[in-house]
């Protein structure tokens, strides 16, 4: 188990990297081992200016947000409101991006196809030597004319294919679409044989059984969390096998592990599930045409 709480993190302000718009803040919860299939990285972004921009594109790892204060458009894909959650599943197309000013958790991990996920030192330096080679504009790197590759390229792949030296390959997605949800249209459940802890399941997603859920425990009440995932603590305090927890405190368990939440005061958290190994494919997707421009911008 690991637990951080994201109020004594520091807050590091950027350019946002092959992407258009002023920098943003972010502080980075926690992330997993880039050496495994089933990697991770987990932030929050804190967009005070509300003008980054995202072309219509799609990528070859998993993602979930969580708007925890403002909204964030997804394009013709759809919209996220404040309090929703959304799963972006590998190998979907959505945006253009851009929104008002917002702050949301970030979730990017390896998903069943098992492309992996690039650890962001690997991004970083990948992008610092790619603008030798091009420019960064609004999402598209486009390389300089004695540079072999494509002219025009999404911002992401072009790092990933730099990093890993090989074409990308995308999934066939198991879901078209993004998925929004809005835990306010679902009801409290009781969660049986945990006295004063109720539930809202809002979805079990692809083929790994990813579970995205809120829990709402009263005081005194004791949630037995276990598996593979992270839990957020959007409300409440209490303890987490002996060590505190407060707004904003997170908790990530590995395959096999488990915690205790005893609320002090009325919690709530949501949770979002992660693959585990044996649920990831050992050969990645090969490269295919693609049905429409990964950099598309409409």
């Amino acid at each position: 188990m690991r637990i951080v709480h994201i109020d004594e993190l520091p807050v590091q302000s950027r350019q946002p990297r092959g992407r258009e718009g002023k920098s943003v803040k972010t502080s980075i919860i926690m992330h997993g081992d880039p050496e495994r299939l089933d990697n991770f990285n987990f932030r929050i972004l804190y967009d005070e200016a509300g003008d980054i921009y995202s072309p219509r594109h799609h990528h070859n790892f998993c993602q979930f947000y969580y708007m925890l204060e403002g909204d964030y458009d997804f394009g013709q894909t759809g919209h996220a409101k404040e309090g929703w959650l959304v799963y972006v599943p590998e190998g979907a197309f959505y945006g253009p991006q851009s929104g008002t000013p917002h702050t949301r958790i970030a979730v990017q991990f390896g998903g069943p196809a098992g492309s992996g996920f690039l650890d962001a030192k690997q991004h970083s330096a990948a992008f610092e030597e790619l603008k030798k080679l091009g420019v960064f504009e609004k999402g598209i790197f486009k390389r300089n004319p004695d540079v072999p590759g494509p002219r025009t390229q999404d911002s992401y792949e072009a790092i990933w294919e730099h990093v890993r030296q090989r074409p990308i390959g995308y999934p066939e997605p198991q879901y078209p679409n993004p998925i929004f949800m809005n835990p306010a249209g679902f009801s409290w459940e009781p969660v049986e044989g945990s006295a004063g802890v109720e539930e809202k399941l809002l979805g079990v997603l692809s083929s790994a059984h990813l579970k995205a859920a809120t829990y709402r425990l009263q005081p005194g009440a004791t949630f037995t969390a276990s598996g593979r995932g992270i839990y957020i603590v959007l409300a409440g305090n209490g303890s987490v096998d002996g060590s505190g927890y407060r707004t904003l405190s997170t908790v990530y368990l590995e395959t096999g592990e488990q915690a205790s939440f005893t609320a002090d005061e009325t919690t709530e958290l949501v949770h979002f599930g992660l693959p585990t190994l044996d649920q990831i494919s050992k050969e990645p997707p090969a490269p295919r045409a693609e049905e429409e421009p990964a950099y598309a911008t409409t």
